[in-house]
């Protein structure tokens, strides 16, 4: 039976508004699931600290505390996650590069990921000739390390270390974030940088399967490249290549 091409793309066009419409369900389901955690933490510490303050330690409730302030960090992080992605799909993000201190830059953001993921640690690296500035994107460059180092120690065991490389060389910052997870399989390579898409090795680990969609814009918008190298149960290794202006030694 032959389809008019008409017909046929009213097809196409039908199959793309429910895909879409699964994806939208998905994403929504997706981050209720994100917050839940967060927000039952918060519950919990604050009624601790309401019917039983008295009889807790100083200690305890620094501890209570921290707790809340922790489970709204990773709430706050989430939601600035959903936001740019927001931008990315509407065109709003742009390249605004910006005379920074990339090392330091670089350095709180593993300290920011390292008290969202109490217990886990980031070894960060640098090349021995760094320049004290670059002028590069701090926007466009948050959310590629923020994301990449999210995902390697999301997809690596709790005893496992995770590495953030920086080196320079001829106006290029190049980025390596290396972990020892669960790998990606070879097959998927070609869809880890798709909205939504998650691994079919990652088990009940949690994720939004938005953070890589993120990744790959951002680095493109930088006017740069990704390369990632993975053996599944083994390490993965993301390297990325950002093309600077100028370099202030």
């Amino acid at each position: 039976m032959n389809i008019s091409p008409k017909k046929h793309q009213l097809i196409e066009e039908l199959k793309k508004e429910r895909e879409m419409n699964q994806a939208k369900t998905l994403f929504v389901n997706m981050i209720s699931h994100e917050m839940r955690t967060p927000l039952a933490v918060i519950q919990g510490a604050a009624d601790l600290l309401e019917h039983c303050y008295d009889g807790l330690s100083d200690r305890d409730r620094r501890n209570y505390i921290q707790s809340i302030k922790k489970a709204i960090l990773r709430m706050t992080h989430t939601m600035d996650t959903v936001l740019i992605l927001g931008k990315v799909q509407n065109n709003q993000l742009s390249f605004q590069p910006l005379k920074t201190d990339v090392l330091k830059f670089c350095s709180n953001i593993v300290n920011e990921i390292e008290n969202l993921n109490e217990g886990r640690r980031i070894i960060l690296q640098s090349s021995k000739i760094f320049p004290r500035e670059l002028d590069i994107d701090t926007t466009l460059l948050y959310h590629i390390v923020s994301n990449l180092l999210s995902n390697a120690i999301k997809y690596s065991d709790s005893g496992k270390m995770v590495y953030l490389k920086l080196t320079y060389d001829q106006e290029f910052l190049t980025i390596w974030v290396k972990d020892f997870g669960i790998g990606i399989p070879k097959s998927e390579m070609d869809n880890i940088f798709k909205l939504f898409y998650r691994g079919s090795n990652i088990s009940s680990r949690k994720g939004i399967g938005i953070g890589m969609f993120i990744v790959g814009h951002c680095v493109a918008l930088h006017g740069g490249s990704i390369e990632v190298n993975s053996k599944v149960n083994a390490e993965t290794t993301f390297k990325v290549t950002l093309p600077t202006l100028h370099h202030h030694p």
